[in-house]
C-alpha cells in the first residue's frame, strides 16, 4: 500500500534532527530503566510489567511515526512556519 505523501527531496532540517533525537532519547530511557533479573523469581516479577513497558514504548514510537509524517506531509523547515501552521489552522 503506497502512500499519498510526497517523498522527501531534501535534507533534514535541524528541527527534524532535533525532534528525531528527543524521541529516540525517550526510547532509550524506557529500555535503559530495565534492570538485568538475577533470578527466576525476579524474571518473573519484571515479566509482570513488561506489558505496561510494551504499551509505552509502542505510544512513543507511534507519536514518533506520526510526528514524521506531519514533517512530510507539510514541509515544515522552522519553528516558525511549524506555530503558524498549527495554531492558525482550523
Amino acid at each position: 500500500m503506497r502512500s499519498n505523501l510526497l517523498t522527501r527531496r531534501r535534507e533534514i532540517t535541524r528541527l527534524e534532527g532535533f525532534s528525531d533525537a528527543v524521541f529516540g532519547f525517550a526510547l532509550t530511557l524506557l529500555v535503559v530503566s530495565l534492570e538485568v533479573p538475577r533470578t527466576y523469581a525476579e524474571l518473573m516479577d519484571t515479566m509482570r510489567g513488561f506489558g505496561a513497558f510494551a504499551v509505552c514504548f509502542a505510544v512513543v514510537a507511534w507519536i514518533w511515526y506520526e510526528h514524521n509524517l506531519f514533517f512530510r506531509r507539510y514541509a515544515c523547515r522552522t519553528a516558525g512556519r511549524f506555530c503558524s501552521t498549527s495554531c492558525c489552522s482550523s
